[in-house]
């Protein structure tokens, strides 16, 4: 789109020099009809792509801080941990450049407590295995850099049908500035599929090609037991965090900043892939988004309609700002199915108290044509007369 911007501009100012010095009107008016025909079929795609990245700021006073140097001492002090340097080739590199996947993941094969080295170390797109029972520990400098990829999808840590993983400070950064092809939108900073009683504490998550961190399931098997707290996921191309299948979720005292580059766009983005799938006893808490593309929290339930599980979402504590929509909420899906009976229409409880958005286009979305009459969906703890809102709010309860 770039590129086709630059063309647009260079015949502009081609045409334009053209004319005056032939000094026709008639030429300079067939000229501008055919740029304006250019710029209605490819331009409002090309401009709408525009964002401004802005660093984070002005976060509420709910947020709690986080002592890394105490959380890793305590670490330290409990358990005995294996220092990644211990696999690393003498005399290895600590500038970042230097490729040492298969050695890190020859760790964290062999042992079970591993301390990350305390400078940036380069992966490539194979990524890391998290086995069950592993504790990874990162130190202040210590960072994760995935190579430039071309892959569509990559995962840089991996957690799969694995039990039992603490993930303590992870600090990644992926490859979205420097990524070699143009499609997909998968490139994961941590993926967690399958897999029960997993932590992630502080996680700093940058610049995936997709999401910064990804929740969901492989086959049947959902998550379950899964808590996210602290830290800051900052300019990932499609969802801070992408909540897809879950049984059992805490997520607390986190940012979400600057998502962009390929819808939802979201910070937190609740979307399951189908019915089969589920988003039961989620716990939102202390959350503040950020400036992301389109939504700071976003429900896209469409998937759900027909299934037998009735959804459990709660979010208390959470300030958006400057994102297009603080909070949006969709599903859209099988509506005429389930008025006609054909299918059971979704069920279960949404609950939000002391949601606020500032320096939003609308504090609440509702997609065209959303089914909530199935839904518990109440408003607590909110304003009200400051609330801008666009869509059907029927079926929304809101409580001062």
């Amino acid at each position: 789109m770039h590129d086709l911007k630059k063309v647009i501009i260079f015949h502009l100012l081609k045409a334009i020099i053209m004319i005056e010095c032939m000094r026709k009107s008639l030429k300079l008016i067939c000229v501008f009809a055919n740029l304006l025909l250019l710029f209605c079929c490819f331009g409002s795609r090309t401009f709408a792509q525009s964002f401004n990245y802005k660093p984070v700021s002005n976060a509420p006073s709910f947020m709690t801080s986080f002592n890394e140097k105490k959380g890793l001492d305590n670490m330290l002090r409990n358990k005995k941990f294996v220092n990644i340097t211990s696999y690393l080739p003498k005399g290895y590199d600590r500038t970042g450049k230097t490729d040492y996947t298969d050695h890190i993941q020859k760790a964290l094969y062999e042992k079970k407590n591993i301390l990350m080295p305390n400078f940036p170390i380069l992966v490539n797109d194979k990524g890391l295995d998290i086995l069950s029972n592993t504790t990874l520990a990162f130190q202040a400098k210590s960072k994760i850099l995935l190579k430039p990829s071309v892959k569509t999808h990559y995962d840089i840590l991996r957690i799969h049908d694995e039990n039992n993983v603490k993930i303590f400070s992870p600090k990644i950064v992926g490859d979205r500035k420097q990524h070699k092809g143009k499609e997909g939108e998968w490139g994961m900073g941590i993926s967690v599929r399958s897999s029960s009683n997993v932590h992630i504490i502080n996680p700093q998550i940058s610049d995936c090609w997709g999401d910064g961190i990804y929740l969901g399931q492989n086959g049947q098997k959902i998550s379950r037991n899964i808590s996210i707290t602290h830290g800051l996921l900052d300019n990932n191309r499609r969802n801070g965090i992408s909540v897809i299948s879950v049984e059992g979720l805490r997520i607390e005292n986190i940012v979400i900043a600057n998502t962009n580059g390929t819808n939802p766009q979201a910070g937190i983005d609740f979307e399951p892939n189908n019915n089969k799938e589920q988003l039961k006893d989620v716990t939102v808490r202390n959350i503040y988004t950020f400036n992301n593309k389109n939504q700071g929290i976003f429900y896209c339930l469409n998937q759900l309609n027909g299934g037998a599980e009735a959804v459990s979402i709660s979010l208390e504590n959470h300030l958006d700002n400057y994102s297009k929509n603080a909070i949006a909420i969709m599903n859209v899906d099988n509506i005429a199915k389930a008025k006609n009976g054909n299918i059971q229409a979704l069920q279960g409880v949404l609950k939000f108290k002391n949601v606020e958005g500032k320096n939003n286009q609308v504090h609440l979305l509702i997609f065209d044509g959303s089914n909530l009459e199935g839904l518990d969906v109440s408003f607590d703890s909110v304003n009200k007369h400051n609330l801008k809102t666009k869509g059907s709010m029927q079926g929304v309860s809101l409580i001062k």
